[in-house]
């Protein structure tokens, strides 16, 4: 597929999804997600730049007062489109339970290829980290969350906080050592190293997945870079390195009629043999970020079983 076809195909890809969640969005189901929620939009994270991509949001429920558990969100679309705005089911969700939500942008590929949009994320913690108590938040119980390509950034973030790196905006989250209390990374692309493993997947994906996931790969990182522990941070996982601090619990929640799901598997017996605390739920039948159809019945159960998990290490927690 030459790269033209690409980028319309991504194009469509991405008008199409973004049309999608306004449609769920202004629908009455919708309305009533949004209901009773703050929201204070498009602050900047990086001084001195105007551009989208360092822009996040922050979503709190008026049900709440007082301090709350902070979450950073961080949103999917195989690196290379959606945004917080296409998001803004996830982060309803979790202010709904409790939580300050932090939705970011960050850089998408092809135009910033890894580790970029990485480098934004990161950066966006550490403003957070500088700013959530301004909008209520509380800095000593922090949770991790993504889905998608939102999934292996979140990821990112767990490693540039356990583990010590030479790149600078992972150093300096590092030396923060923040309170980040769980993760959840969902229905997880977490391996850009091999594409061609879809080839050979059984049973067989259909070639349309098998293009685009090759597309997303090649666009998102060098292939000399693709095993990098934060660009795939699966292989790090898988491997025998060991954290410099203690890894936080996970939750891994995946579809197993998602294109990706043997990605989520990896990382639930990778879990499993290092002996950390997490737990995997497959929802059977379901498809890639299906938690995003918030009025489906597998949606809500994804919602319920990660607030279940995720309160156990965070308190105050409002989980239906």
């Amino acid at each position: 597929m030459n790269t033209i076809s690409s980028r319309l195909g991504g194009l469509l890809i991405d008008v199409s999804l973004k049309s999608a969640a306004q449609l769920g969005k202004y629908s009455p189901k919708g309305r009533t997600l949004r209901s009773q929620l703050e929201v204070t939009s498009d602050l900047q994270y990086v001084d001195g730049s105007n551009e989208i991509h360092h822009r996040l949001d922050v979503i709190r429920s008026e049900r709440f007062s007082g301090p709350r558990p902070i979450c950073i969100y961080i949103h999917g679309g195989g690196f290379r489109i959606l945004s917080k705005d296409s998001h803004w089911m996830m982060s309803a969700f979790l202010a709904h339970q409790g939580f300050c939500v932090f939705s970011l942008n960050y850089g998408l590929a092809p135009k910033y290829r890894f580790p970029e949009g990485l480098g934004d994320v990161l950066t966006a913690v550490e403003w957070v980290a500088d700013h959530a108590s301004e909008y209520g938040g509380a800095l000593d119980q922090i949770f991790i969350a993504g889905e998608s390509a939102g999934a292996n950034l979140s990821c990112g973030v767990t490693l540039a906080h356990c583990v010590k790196s030479d790149w600078t905006p992972a150093a300096r989250v590092f030396e923060r050592s923040l309170s980040i209390k769980a993760v959840s990374p969902a229905c997880g692309f977490l391996d850009v190293s091999h594409p061609e493993r879809f080839d050979v997947m059984e049973p067989p994906i259909r070639k349309l997945y098998r293009d685009r996931m090759k597309i997303i790969c090649n666009s998102y990182v060098d292939e000399t870079r693709a095993r990098e522990m934060f660009a795939s941070p699966l292989l790090w996982f898988e491997s025998d390195a060991k954290p410099d601090r203690p890894l936080p619990p996970i939750f891994v929640g995946c579809g197993s009629a998602d294109p990706v799901v043997d990605d989520s598997r990896r990382f639930a017996k990778a879990l499993k043999k290092r002996g950390l605390d997490h737990e995997y739920v497959e929802y059977e039948n379901a498809i890639h970020a299906f938690q995003a159809f918030f009025w489906q019945s597998q949606a809500k159960q994804f919602w319920h079983d990660q607030g279940q998990f995720v309160r156990r290490f965070i308190d105050d927690l409002v989980v239906e």
